[in-house]
């Protein structure tokens, strides 16, 4: 495994894609304690104003939230909880506003922070409820006198009206931070995905058109590109030469010592075949022990003649694999188009017969020479 693969695979494992249900159990979570810490508070300052009816009413709820709070971790049931902490502050606003005479009090801008609350914890379905339900009681409220249980002291009416807009604000700000944090983790997660699907994409792509030991191109590639080469050449005027190569007595050496050795010389066979080539010439294997090459060039230029004098002197020299010198030749066929042939498959089946032509007359001087 390369480098850049290890990276993709940590990445994978390090940033799994966060689901709607989990945003949400931690948006409840953290809203929940943020609504405990100001009923609280809330909760003291009734109970020092003697309106023991919310005071109570806030410690009731308290303790609801609590439970519900119990409910999400061991449960994590996010519909549920939801709808109950959402109904749970609609009933204590309302519950609020009837002991302090309605719409003239500070409480009731309390009313306008239900359809964030839902939003965030519900969705879109929780927006429109509670919206409407919301509006519902505001509506009752506006149009129906409602006669206050308790009067707030005139020396604490400023105080009360500014902790009220405090804390409404900073709910307000709360929540939106706490959901767009979420998103934010959301598409920064999509995009991290989004690059391991491109790079996954990609790795695939280069296997299905490459060989696996050698990392030469494969013959699917090999044969999707050979034409399009030969198309650009017409267009541009140029020569291509098309190589054919077999090794000579692979099968032996594959037979005597194992398919390791042969998968070892096939790899650094590759590497030489790499190195008698131009950097923009493409070698790929075909199966087994053949390879081809295409290379493009002028028509008054001997790059052909250059390359099989630089494969000869290649593997004139041993291989050494495993503490052994392996001595393997290679047999060479070349076609050129357009002098030989003028397509893609008749100039590989000329190739691949003047490979073999070569290959019987290697064989016979070796037998003559013994």
């Amino acid at each position: 495994m390369t480098l850049g693969e290890q990276e993709v695979m940590n990445r994978k494992s390090q940033l799994p894609l966060p689901s709607e249900h989990d945003r949400k159990y931690r948006l409840l979570t953290t809203i929940t304690v943020e609504l405990l810490v100001i009923g609280i508070n809330f909760a003291a300052l009734n109970i020092y104003l003697h309106f023991w009816i919310i005071a109570y009413f806030l410690c009731f709820a308290s303790v609801i939230a609590i439970g519900n709070l119990i409910l999400l971790k061991k449960k994590y049931s996010i519909i549920l909880c939801g709808h109950v902490l959402n109904s749970l502050c609609l009933l204590v606003m309302t519950v609020g506003n009837l002991c302090l005479g309605g719409i003239s009090s500070s409480y009731f801008g309390w009313f306008y922070l239900s359809p964030i609350l839902a939003a965030a914890t519900i969705g879109l379905e929780g927006l429109i409820f509670y919206s409407l339900l919301s509006a519902s009681i505001v509506l009752i409220f506006v149009y129906q006198y409602i006669s206050p249980v308790y009067q707030v002291p005139a020396e604490y009416l400023l105080y009360i009206e500014n902790i009220n807009h405090i804390f409404i604000f900073l709910l307000t700000i709360t929540i939106l931070y706490n959901l767009l944090k979420e998103n934010k983790l959301y598409e920064t997660v999509l995009r991290e995905q989004n690059f391991l699907l491109k790079a996954d994409k990609q790795k695939f792509h280069y296997l299905s058109n490459h060989d696996s030991l050698t990392n030469l191109p494969n013959r699917s590639y090999f044969n999707t590109h050979l034409q399009k080469i030969l198309d650009l050449a017409v267009s541009t005027q140029n020569t291509v030469t098309l190589f054919f190569m077999d090794l000579d007595g692979f099968k032996k050496i594959n037979d005597k010592y194992g398919h390791d050795v042969g998968d070892i010389l096939l790899l650094q066979v590759g590497k030489r075949l790499k190195n008698c080539f131009r950097a923009n010439d493409i070698i790929a294997r075909l199966g087994g022990d053949e390879f081809t090459a295409v290379i493009t060039y002028k028509p008054n230029e001997s790059i052909s003649d250059t390359i099989i004098k630089r494969i000869k002197q290649e593997f004139s020299e041993p291989f050494h694999i495993k503490n052994l010198d392996l001595n393997c030749t290679i047999s060479i066929g070349t076609a050129i188009f357009p002098d030989d042939a003028t397509n893609a498959e008749n100039l590989l089946k000329l190739a691949d017969n003047n490979m073999y032509k070569n290959k019987k007359i290697k064989t016979k001087h070796n037998k003559h020479s013994q």
